[in-house]
């Protein structure tokens, strides 16, 4: 009797081991999908600055509604949100996710310059090249959030729209 009492102790004994061993291997295996969507989703934002003298006014992708941008401000031209994963949100997938394959850029009704999805290879300053784009990332409770893309519309980006 003391024997089979033993073996029920030890057979308990295991069974109580084999079920926290998989407790433990639940909850560390699936825990990333437990809490993987409760995390906030990084945004990725796109401005256009004016950095001319004068109100430019900005379409994108032949929008009837343009933007008129004064000196020195900007404009959001697409925000983005995505779902964390490894790394950073990157800069093409993100404007790509945004629909803009064009943005012009017009003074008093009259369109100066057109930038295309397809041309951010040509020659010049490119608005879908992110070399001409700055970059910054900000932060909330020690996590990036925001990732902040600006272009900077300079005078020479636009070609005087003189009238003969």
């Amino acid at each position: 009797v003391l024997r089979i009492m033993l073996e029920l102790a030890v057979m308990k004994t295991r069974i109580l081991i084999f079920l926290f061993l998989c407790l433990i291997f639940c909850t560390t295996s699936c825990i990333r999908w437990l809490y993987e969507d409760s995390y906030a989703p990084y945004y990725a934002k796109f401005f256009i600055k004016n950095n001319t003298e004068e109100n430019i006014e900005i379409l994108c992708n032949e929008n009837p509604e343009c933007l008129v941008v004064a000196p020195e401000d900007s404009v959001s031209i697409g925000l983005v949100e995505t779902k964390r994963r490894k790394g950073y949100p990157s800069f093409r997938s993100a404007l790509h996710d945004t629909d803009v394959e064009t943005v012009s850029v017009g003074k008093d009704g009259t369109v100066l310059k057109v930038w295309t999805e397809d041309g951010r290879n040509e020659p010049g300053r490119q608005l879908f090249d992110e070399s001409c784009w700055r970059y910054y990332i900000r932060e909330y409770n020690d996590e990036p959030d925001y990732f902040i893309w600006v272009f900077d519309i300079v005078p020479e980006d636009l070609p005087s729209a003189s009238v003969d």
